[in-house]
């Protein structure tokens, strides 16, 4: 049976393992730290200081990591105030700087570098961020499906040449998974068919993307099933997928581990691969005496791995803390069945609970454990789990409502209690808000709370006191399940009434208007010619040309066989003056794209365009300037992954969908109402908590569609939990079509055990549906403990079936006596109209709001490949919004020109000597002709410039030019002499493209006459190493004058 922990009795015992289950409030924190000072007290005795290097404190945040630091420190603080033993405190104090208390990504980059040598990692190895990873994982799946599909089309395909892009050791490990395919040419092609026809290609390029973020690892690690399921080709789709996944696998690390690059799941794999290492997993057992892990309840099985590695029973001692009640981070990899799993394997007598709640009023405790075990973790409430009661019955009764362990009690209980009366009769701290209108009835809640009067709890030297004060917009924070379809709403209600107020974490920012019309101008600069991106550009706010006029451009484009609403506009007088502004911004920018940091024409578009002035217009205008300026700020924090104008607004689109966070122009300190989703409420505390969208339908104890109807376009994987080491996986939606509710009733024996062993297969399975199910459970028991003072459902009055199973009639189900059931319509506030101190003014927009905006008059501005182009017009005028079909073929060779392209030139780049051109050649990157001396001189030179963006100013017939150019490496020897290199990813066997790249770099060291002496250009083929050498033209300048006249 669990008991309470005694810190008292935990001090005389800290050499023992500890479990220990801390419900909402029960102060987790501070009994971690009265633990960990505990040890420092211990060791005080013998005078070891260093004690500090022997403890690992891990949690899942920097800012939980902040603060449990913060508080040691405080209590260290306390004991140099006391002057006992003053040395030793303060030596502890110098030590916490070095202290082991830390994230779990950060411990183990830690382990990494501490170990660089011995296995091989640059100690200076960076942590990517989640865009770099999508974009590397795309990257690597796209190349696998070209493997797979090349293999498919030719099974004879020289293999080498088909993985030559790889370095040789990952070649090596590749081949070995090729040769496995190939092994069984009917199988391969019979599960790729199969794949393709069942999922489609982008579900199956989708599936593989989520399982290289994901579950990379516990792939490699799973099995595949040993029986043949009914239809073989379940267990050739399963053979496939893994083989897929290892390929892609490589590729990846090709990108990542081998640029010395981790994302947060390749550290924790590269930890666990290292720990493999008997002699460094040996020295961080004995290293750590003490390991303390916060927040156990959010771990997942890699994780757990990793601790019990390190913790050796009666070696070194394992102190776990968590709830499993508030584990909602399942989407993030969270895992809570390790919690109940790790909890037997725990004796009784190491398992602890905390269950004195110090957060919250009587009333809040009594109805959180009346809601948890009467409703929330009812077995009732999970009956038709049979399937899960009997496979995993472990973790179904742990994650059940347990009195010993999940009862908390109240601390203190004020007699003479002060309650805000917001009705006729109510008298309680939990009022369900019976609604008609949820948003309205929320603002008529908060409106009927501020001002009254409340005793609210206060802590004070480390005992309860209360303290009778009137209710601020501060002390209320508003909880949703999510934000994306209520924020709009919230908006509008609130400022009707008048109510100041902060959304923590606002989404939908990538579907907000003003931020499509930067889009839409994006868009039209990168491909003008596509009469969407044109149209929605000139009839965007940017420009506010009306629909009447782009019906006049159609016709007219129609009439003249136009190839494009673009040179429709160009080549007739139809535009208004303020349209014509607009559409020679937009083609100034669309020359300029090649050549201009892609920041600066982004920058450009908004200030020329006066975009952000044309926005107080809006109805929120605050909201709208600060979300065009937090895109802004996107756009510089990707201004070196964008190599082109292209990838960056690919970056920003792809951005959008990772962090769709809504800039905030309040602070959320200020004195206003605090609006946020009940996960990021996590870990945080108010004083008064409304909670709204409680309409939305639970989905429990329902079964999983089954049939042929099924929709497979959410497919995705999934895991069993591990046994006896062993995990297997399915792609459960595929497989569900055909396996389940199937009639056995006229087939063979042999087949009948097929079906049958195939339902037992996926049963394993269910355990992942109960656990997302029970999760929105755990959700609502989050919410309820977030209150310090009153708690708030707003109960939606509805009549539909699916009320009946919403999170609404959960709350209904409560038996608790002590809560205020309030029509909407019965509640009593102020009506007439206040104006409030803090309300923000609409206010002409700052100077400073376009000071980064301002760009250099309009010019006029000159770029080689615009003048090529000009030259070619006629060539390069086909109409860019006709489709055409692409074969497969030709896809992956565009996507491989596009991909490796511009993937080279960032490498070379980075290059600083030549002996980086020698690994590169070595890994495989390079042809081997790069070796010869002519590249040993060019990569040796000390003085160079990469990607130089160069700018000349020239005066031509009255008419102000800028010359443009971007080099891509110029080189100065002592004489100051230069010489330029321009990398192509071209086999250089074009002659009118040589012609033109001749161009080009005599267009570049006419540029560089100002800096030295210009002497040679060198084109460089990055496919195979060519190299074509180019000599100035001494009458570059009266050439270029010629040509500007004529276009």
């Amino acid at each position: 049976m669990t008991k309470n922990l005694n810190i008292n009795e935990l001090k005389k015992n800290l050499d023992k393992d500890y479990f220990i289950s801390a419900s909402a409030g029960t102060g987790k924190t501070y009994t971690i730290t009265k633990y960990y000072l505990s040890i420092l007290e211990k060791f005080e005795k013998e005078n070891y200081p260093d004690i500090v290097q022997n403890i690992l404190a891990v949690t899942f945040t920097n800012k939980a990591a902040g603060e449990m630091k913060e508080r040691i420190l405080e209590e260290v603080d306390k004991k140099l105030e006391e002057n006992k033993n003053y040395k030793y405190w303060r030596q502890i104090k110098t030590n916490l700087n070095r202290a082991w208390i830390t994230t779990i990504d950060s411990f183990c980059s830690k382990i990494l570098r501490e170990n660089n040598i011995a296995i091989g990692v640059d100690p200076n190895f960076t942590i990517i961020n989640e865009l770099k990873m999508e974009i590397e994982i795309e990257k690597s799946v796209y190349n696998t499906l070209k493997i797979l599909f090349q293999l498919y089309e030719d099974n004879n395909r020289n293999i080498e040449e088909l993985i030559s892009f790889l370095p040789i050791e990952r070649r090596e490990t590749v081949k070995i998974y090729i040769n496995e395919l190939l092994s069984d040419l009917v199988k391969f092609n019979s599960s790729l068919k199969y794949i393709i026809q069942e999922l489609n290609l982008d579900i199956f390029k989708k599936v593989l993307s989520e399982t290289l973020q994901n579950w990379r690892t516990e792939m490699k690690k799973s099995e595949l099933p040993e029986i043949e399921l009914i239809n073989k080709d379940f267990n050739d789709v399963l053979w496939l997928f893994k083989i897929s996944l290892l390929i892609a696998q490589e590729i990846y690390n090709v990108y990542t581990e081998d640029q010395f690059q981790f994302d947060f799941k390749g550290v924790l794999d590269k930890t666990l691969e290292t720990l493999k290492n008997e002699k460094i997993l040996n020295k961080y057992q004995n290293k750590f005496k003490y390991i303390i892990v916060d927040e156990y309840q959010d771990t997942n099985f890699l994780q757990k791995e990793l601790f019990d590695k390190i913790h050796q029973k009666g070696h070194n001692y394992i102190f776990y803390v968590g709830d499993r009640k508030q584990s909602i981070y399942r989407f993030r990899g969270a895992d809570v069945s390790v919690f109940a799993v790790t909890e037997n394997e725990f004796n009784e007598d190491s398992k602890f609970q905390l269950n004195i709640n110090r957060r919250s009023n009587a009333e809040i405790v009594e109805f959180a454990n009346e809601f948890s075990k009467n409703v929330l973790f009812n077995e009732t409430l999970l009956n038709s789990y049979e399937n899960i009661k009997n496979i995993y019955p472990d973790i179904f009764n742990n994650l059940l409502y347990n009195e010993t362990k999940d009862k908390s009690y109240f601390e203190a209980n004020d007699e003479n209690d002060v309650i805000p009366s917001i009705a006729k009769e109510d008298k309680h701290r939990i009022k369900y808000i019976i609604s008609n209108d949820e948003y309205h009835s929320i603002a008529k809640t908060i409106k009927a709370l501020v001002g009254k009067k409340l005793k609210f709890r206060k802590r004070k030297n480390g005992s309860i006191v209360f303290e009778e004060r009137e209710i601020q917009y501060r002390d209320i924070a508003v909880l949703l399940r999510e934000l994306k379809n209520s924020e709009e709403e919230i908006r509008k209600v609130f400022k009707e009434y008048k109510i100041p107020f902060y959304i923590l974490g606002s989404k939908s920012f990538y579907d907000k208007n003003e931020v499509q019309t930067v889009f839409y101008a994006l868009n039209a600069v990168e491909n003008p010619h596509n009469d969407f991106n044109f149209s929605g550009y000139m009839m965007s706010l940017m420009v506010g040309m009306p629909f009447k006029k782009l019906n006049k451009l159609v016709n007219l484009k129609k009439k003249n066989n136009f190839k494009s609403l673009y040179e429709t506009a160009e080549k007739t007088d139809i535009l208004s003056n303020s349209e014509r502004s607009g559409f020679e911004i937009l083609k100034k920018y669309v020359e300029l794209k090649y050549y201009l940091n892609p920041t600066v024409i982004l920058k450009g578009l908004i200030s020329e365009t006066n975009y952000l002035s044309r926005l107080t217009v809006l109805h929120d205008p605050h909201y709208a300037i600060a979300n065009v300026k937090k895109l802004l700020n996107e756009a510089e924090k990707y201004n070196t992954l964008a190599v082109s104008f292209s990838e960056l607004i690919r970056l920003l689109r792809k951005t959008s969908e990772l962090s769709e966070e809504e800039a905030a122009i309040e602070d959320e300190k200020q004195n206003v109402v605090k609006v946020l989703t009940i996960h990021k409420s996590k870990g945080l505390e108010f004083p008064i908590v409304i909670l709204g969208g409680l309409g939305k339908k639970i989905d429990l104890n329902t079964e999983e569609k089954t049939g042929d109807k099924i929709n497979v376009s959410n497919e995705k994987i999934e895991f069993s939990l591990p046994e006896n080491n062993v995990r297997y996986f399915v792609l459960k939606k595929l497989f569900l079509k055909k396996v389940k509710n199937m009639d056995i009733s006229s087939i063979n024996t042999e087949d009948k055990i097929k079906i049958q062993f195939g339902e037992k297969f996926l049963n394993i399975f269910d355990i992942n549906k109960f656990l997302e199910d029970t999760e929105s459970l755990r959700l609502l028991y989050v919410a309820i403990t977030r209150p310090k003072e009153m708690l708030i459902p707003i109960i939606p009055l509805k009549n539909d079936k699916n009320n009946e199973k919403s999170s609404a009639a959960l709350f209904m189900k409560s038996t608790y006596e002590k809560r205020d059931l309030i029509p909407e319509n019965e509640l009593v506030f102020e009506t007439q109209e206040i104006e409030e101190k803090n309300e923000k003014k609409l206010e002409d927009i700052n100077e400073r709001n376009l000071s980064d905006l301002t760009l250099f008059a309009y010019k006029k501005y000159i770029a080689p490949t615009y003048i090529i182009n000009e030259m070619k017009r006629e060539e390069n005028s086909e109409d860019l919004t006709e489709e055409h079909y692409i074969d497969i073929k030709d896809f992956f060779e565009n996507e491989d020109y596009l991909l490796k392209g511009t993937e080279m030139h960032a490498i070379m780049e980075s290059i600083t000597n030549f002996s980086q051109i020698q690994s590169l050649i070595k890994n495989g990157n390079l042809p081997k002709a790069f070796d010869n001396e002519l590249i040993k001189r060019l990569f040796t030179a000390k003085k160079v410039k990469t990607e130089w963006r160069l700018v000349k100013r020239m005066v031509f017939n009255g008419i102000e030019y800028m010359i443009f150019g971007v080099p891509d490496r110029v080189i100065f020897d002592e004489n100051n002499n230069i010489e330029i290199i321009d990398y192509k990813y071209s086999d250089l066997s074009n002659k009118e493209k040589i012609e033109d790249y001749k161009f080009q770099l005599n267009f570049y060291m006419y540029l560089l006459k100002d800096f030295g002496n210009p002497k040679k250009g060198y084109v460089i083929s990055l496919k195979n190493g060519k190299i074509i050498e180019v000599d100035p033209d001494e009458n570059f300048e009266e050439y270029l004058k010629e040509i500007i006249t004529t276009i």
